[in-house]
């Protein structure tokens, strides 16, 4: 149904707010509001009742409510001054008084809504990200496109479906949507998943082009678009690499927009998957120095203290500790650290063990304390269940460096990054291929995979080190200084940003001939 004022319309069918045909920017809970009050615009609409339909019931402030009524009298033009759309009646609440006209055209359009809402409050009621896999259009004429374009859709669906809380929709059911929908965000909220993927097969040519985009489906808005192009006659070949490669880089965006959503809205109480997912961001956010692991295990915490058997966040720790005392980022003594380290890494795993991300990250923290024969099998194990795991790949590679085979360590940490080019924590990872061309003698190779390390993340300190001791070998005590002066402050986090150029540039003894 489709109402209409003055140059507006209200679209609940589509979840739109349009001014002269124009689709508005309005967030979720704003757009749910307006429409609250449109429907009870033959009345005076209490705060008490927009709390109990909008938010549910939770506890808000005046203030929260204060700022939607706001936020939805700005998308009309309208503001508290003026009130001609929204007027604001003292210690009653809000009535909108707006000249209504309805389209009742399409009568299937008011179930069709019903049947959002109904999606919408479904995903309120579930803890993980949900989604589904669209079918992808074949825009190829070649009939061995059309068994790509089933297989891609088929194994696009399980490779989402082993990562971590996500929740996606099973195959048959997306089989019965349109292969070309007009609004994939419309059969998103229908079907009550947050996000909605869809793709394309053409042909270029020689080449075969593959698209693949994520649609967030309270928005409608394209989080996320990837393009591959491969030669027709090694396309089948390249399958499964390409598909590890599609759903690795579209998973990333999900998780990212997931926790975004998480933060943006208030009144979603904090659970024990948006600490773990807020852990990770601030990952991303702000490096790794002593405050910002500090606050990184602290949300890790409170995600255990909120649900004592949720294996990612008690493996993610196992994890971070690790890694942090072995930069020198806990304070506290190693034997104390390594102790703590391997009981969450074996809770973790005795939590979830056929989880392939929990032995990763658990896998890994073996390895972190020093226990890399401990570890090895965990790593194994991981990669069974689940090939496209690129952080186990990496851990396995560094877990064998440690023990000496540098050359198959270093050849799956490259592994790991081809498979996953746009997976957070490469710089680490080019650290381990470092260390794996140290053990081979091989200085040169081990200088650049260090400054690659800088120029991907130059707020990681771990490479400076390496190349502080490099720089002490070759007897350049002013270039050990400087780096160990660099790495220290990075760790305290007072070190002034720096553009990852003029980061290695500060180092220009790592790189002395042309590349």
């Amino acid at each position: 149904m489709i109402t209409r004022f003055g140059t507006f319309e209200y679209d609940r069918g589509r979840r739109e707010l349009r001014c002269s045909g124009a689709v508005l920017p309005v967030e979720p809970q704003v757009f749910d509001l307006l429409g609250l009050l449109i429907d009870a615009r033959d009345r005076v609409v209490s705060r008490d009742e927009i709390v109990a339909k909008i938010w549910k019931g939770r506890i808000v402030s005046d203030e929260a409510i204060s700022s939607r009524i706001m936020a939805a009298r700005k998308a009309l033009g309208d503001d508290g001054r003026r009130q001609k759309l929204i007027k604001t009646l003292h210690k009653s609440g809000f009535r909108f008084i707006g000249d209504v006209a309805q389209d009742d055209a399409d009568a299937a359009s008011e179930e069709l809504a019903a049947e959002i809402r109904q999606g919408l409050n479904l995903r309120e009621l579930h803890p993980r990200t949900s989604l589904i896999v669209l079918p992808f259009r074949c825009l190829d004429p070649d009939p061995a496109s059309a068994i790509l374009v089933d297989a891609l859709h088929d194994d696009l669906t399980t490779q989402l479906a082993r990562m971590p809380d996500f929740l996606v929709i099973a195959r048959v059911a997306a089989l019965y949507q349109p292969q070309a929908p007009e609004a994939p965000d419309l059969i998103g909220r229908g079907l009550g998943v947050g996000y909605v993927v869809t793709g394309a097969v053409r042909a270029c040519g020689a080449m075969v082009r593959l698209t693949a985009r994520v649609i967030e489906s309270e928005t409608g808005q394209i989080l996320a678009a990837i393009s591959l192009d491969r030669h027709r006659a090694d396309l089948l070949d390249l399958q499964n690499l390409v598909i590890l490669e599609i759903a690795n880089a579209l998973g990333a965006e999900i998780e990212l927009a997931e926790v975004r959503r998480l933060e943006a809205d208030a009144s979603i109480d904090p659970t024990a998957y948006f600490h773990f997912r807020r852990a990770q961001l601030l990952l991303d956010r702000k490096g790794w120095n002593k405050a910002s692991v500090a606050r990184v295990i602290g949300h890790l915490r409170a995600a255990r203290s909120i649900d004592p058997n949720y294996a990612p966040a008690i493996s993610m720790q196992a994890l971070i500790t690790g890694l942090a005392s072995r930069n020198g980022l806990t304070g506290k003594p190693f034997k104390e650290v390594k102790q703590q380290v391997l009981e969450l890494a074996a809770q973790g795993i005795s939590k979830d063990p056929h989880r392939s991300a929990v032995l990763g990250w658990s896998g890994c923290a073996y390895c972190d304390v020093g226990e890399p024969d401990r570890g090895e099998p965990v790593l194994e194990r991981a990669i069974e269940l689940d090939r496209s795991n690129a952080q186990a790949r990496a851990a396995l590679g560094w877990c064998r460096i440690l023990k000496g085979g540098h050359d198959d360590g270093v050849t799956l940490l490259k592994q790991a990054i081809a498979i996953s080019p746009n997976l957070p924590g490469h710089a680490f990872w080019l650290c381990g291929i470092a260390l794996g061309h140290a053990g081979r003698g091989d200085t040169r190779a081990e200088q650049e995979a260090l400054a690659q390390a800088i120029r991907l993340d130059p707020t990681l300190a771990l490479p400076y080190f390496a190349l502080a001791k490099i720089a002490e070998a070759q007897g350049d005590a002013a270039g050990c200084a400087s780096l160990k002066a660099r790495a220290e402050a990075l760790l305290e986090g007072t070190a002034a940003p720096v553009p990852s150029d003029r980061a290695v540039e500060t180092a220009a003894w790592v790189s002395p001939e042309p590349r």
